[in-house]
């Protein structure tokens, strides 16, 4: 007589956040009632394996100006959040962004704070890969 074995099959699942690292593209989107601006962001984030993330941003202004620096923040598998400050002629210029991630998308809010300025321009962000 012959006898059978159980057959035992493990699955495994991993947790771990993906990768947000590399460049992603798009802009933050700000104005008022009136006015409407928008200003082209490319994200270069070399850093974001795990929670922590940091990379370089190019900004690209309305108004032709273009300013570069780094930015670092925290992340989960769902969020994102960065900030940096910006030396410009004018000043350090502040720029925040927060939102939601999608395997190629990132949208949520940013604000970019001005030398001089009484606040901040915020807006809606949008960035692809």
């Amino acid at each position: 007589m012959r006898t059978r074995a159980p057959i035992v099959v493990i699955l495994t699942t991993t947790t771990a956040c993906s990768g947000v690292e590399g460049k992603w593209v798009g802009s933050c989107d700000y104005g008022d009632a009136r006015y409407g601006y928008s200003a082209a962001l490319t994200l270069d984030v070399s850093k974001g394996g795990g929670s922590t993330v940091e990379g370089d941003i190019v900004i690209d202004m309305h108004d032709g100006q273009s300013f570069d620096g780094e930015v670092s923040g925290l992340r989960s598998d769902t969020y994102i959040e960065m900030d940096g400050t910006f030396r410009n002629d004018d000043g350090p210029y502040e720029f925040s962004m927060s939102g939601d991630i999608d395997e190629t998308v990132i949208e949520g809010d940013c604000a970019l704070k001005i030398p001089n300025g009484t606040g901040a321009l915020t807006g809606t962000l949008v960035l692809e890969r």
